[in-house]
């Protein structure tokens, strides 16, 4: 009895070792996604020169969703997946448990990881009204998603994605609830979500002033 309480204790051990160990690699090296993939939509989406009209807003409260999100979601996955397992009688670090939970589990957190770091990129990475390219460059946004989208997991995985809408079809702004942004065109309709208002007004004026369109905003909107 006394051997099968060591043992238990130290996978548990091994087990909290594994999850620091892994939450250090996690920052470090996924740190690096993080950089490659902020270069990456600087280089493709905010090539600024002298002279040009491109704007950037860049919202930098933004960065906190995607943080919070790597600090707990990760943590929080595996832990409530293996915690039925360290209340039970099964060997915490047998083979089965290796093949069937520890595997698994290392794939998923690795996934889950590199969505996380790259939507913080993202997050940093802002709006681009680009004048010169017709375009506006946002977050994915997954208003119009249906259920059929979130089987399959379509809420995570689109997270470090952009969307790109074109500035001269741009036809309407509307900015009735609290800090988000709405553009209505032939297009559809997207939204773009700030922190504050202050940075939403300041996209609606890029927006309006790139030459490109002659979206307003009405009235009935413009002092909610």
């Amino acid at each position: 009895m006394v051997n099968n309480k060591k043992q238990e204790d130290s996978g548990k051990a091994i087990f909290l070792l594994a999850l620091l160990c892994l939450a250090v690699v996690q920052f470090i090296f996924f740190g690096l996604i993080t950089i490659s993939y902020h270069r990456y939509l600087k280089s493709r989406y905010f090539i600024a020169t002298e002279g040009t009209s491109i704007r950037r807003i860049n919202d930098f409260n933004a960065i906190y969703k995607p943080l919070y999100a790597i600090v707990f979601a990760p943590i929080l996955f595996v832990f409530f997946l293996i915690l039925p397992m360290m209340m039970s009688n099964v060997e915490l670090y047998g083979v089965k448990s290796i093949l069937f939970i520890d595997i698994p589990m290392l794939f998923l957190w690795l996934w889950l990881s590199v969505i996380l770091f790259r939507w913080l990129a993202l997050a940093h990475f802002g709006v681009i009204v680009d004048p010169e390219e017709d375009r506006i460059v946002f977050h994915f946004d997954q208003e119009s998603y249906n259920f059929t989208d979130y089987l399959k997991l379509k809420f995570i995985r689109d997270l470090p994605k952009v969307d790109i809408v074109c500035l001269s079809e741009i036809g309407q702004i509307t900015r009735k609830r609290g800090d988000d942004l709405y553009l209505l065109g032939s297009f559809g309709s997207r939204r773009i979500t700030f922190t504050n208002k202050q940075k939403r007004d300041e996209c609606i004026y890029a927006i309006q002033h790139s030459g490109r369109t002659s979206a307003k905003v009405p009235i009935e909107f413009e002092h909610t």
